[in-house]
């Protein structure tokens, strides 16, 4: 079964939703991971994508290790009232004066059939060359006119969308009176850690007291 390492809410109307109870109900039986991982399509899309021969957990006894890992499984909930995000990249570049290849990706699996009132993801496609310089790279882009047009894919519950985390995306208000609930799996370099989305700490966590000092 699927451990998920956090619940991500984009609260609309609702308030005090218990999240261990909601993620319970958002996805009471979930599929094998390893089968929708090494017995689906993704299995031969994600290492070529990240430049890597297979996953970590295929490779057989005395093979070099390889560079892939899927390294945070989420469940996302936006609840109907859930606003426009912000045009946002989930990672940064690790060179900020020259494009490298990808080093993390975003796998977003939708648990219902998205209709475009539940507010689906809307990405700019290309964005991943800019985002490194956004402000200058996005003007000159523009005055180019290479600059693409967002795109809004509207999947059936169990596709998947696939892209560089560095491209600029949005999840839409959710204007309907259901929730909109996403697997995400992220999968990266096995150097990199992402300390930003996902710290050690749980934001869940219950804060150590500090005394004031005198």
């Amino acid at each position: 079964e699927i451990s998920l390492l956090d619940l991500y809410h984009r609260f609309g109307d609702q308030k005090n939703i218990d999240i261990t109870k909601r993620a319970s109900s958002c996805c009471p039986q979930p599929p094998s991971l390893d089968g929708l991982l090494f017995d689906s399509i993704l299995s031969e899309l994600i290492p070529p994508l990240l430049q890597a021969d297979s996953f970590l957990s295929q490779q057989k006894e005395g093979e070099q290790e390889e560079d892939l890992k899927l390294c945070h499984v989420s469940l996302l909930v936006a609840t109907p009232g859930s606003t426009q995000q912000s045009w946002h990249a989930d990672s940064g570049h690790v060179d900020v004066h020259q494009h490298q290849p990808c080093h993390v990706l975003n796998v977003f699996v939708p648990l219902i059939d998205i209709t475009p009132d539940l507010g689906p993801t809307e990405l700019r496609p290309g964005s991943h060359y800019l985002t490194r310089d956004l402000t200058r790279l996005f003007l000159l882009a523009k005055a180019r006119k290479t600059l693409q047009p967002p795109i809004l894919p509207i999947p059936k519950a169990g596709d998947a969308v696939v892209f560089d985390s560095r491209i600029l995306h949005r999840g839409r208000a959710n204007q309907s009176n259901v929730e909109r609930t996403m697997l995400v799996l992220t999968f990266a370099k096995t150097w990199y850690v992402d300390l930003a989305n996902f710290p050690k700490r749980s934001m869940y966590e219950k804060a150590e007291e500090t005394q004031p000092t005198v």
